[in-house]
């Protein structure tokens, strides 16, 4: 699958979303998830926002997808990896979609 170009990636994580769900989920339990439907105010985007709870205790992440398959943001909170560069990144941290490296 080939990427998203940066500035397509930008602008779609810059576009105001929203849940038109009335009945927002529940939190996730352990090793569960919720995605919710977020949508541009035209309507034209349709993002997928997800939450997930790992089999691991106080280890969730947050991540909103674009067209289906590109995470453009996430959240992690208790977790801690490497960089693609090699740096150390504790937690909560965030990633941010880039071109090259997609959300790593």
């Amino acid at each position: 699958m080939n990427g998203l170009e940066q500035g397509l990636a930008d602008y779609l994580l810059n576009l105001p979303k929203h849940c038109e769900e009335k009945n927002l989920a529940e939190f996730p339990s352990t090793g569960g998830k919720v995605e919710l439907d977020l949508f541009s105010n035209d309507r034209r985007e349709k993002f997928i926002l997800t939450i997930s709870q790992k089999n691991v205790v106080l280890y969730y992440t947050f991540q909103t997808r674009a067209r289906n398959c590109y995470v453009l943001a996430r959240l992690d909170y208790g977790a801690h990896h490497l960089n693609p560069d090699g740096t150390r990144i504790g937690s909560p941290h965030r990633h941010i979609y880039r071109e090259e490296y997609g959300d790593r």
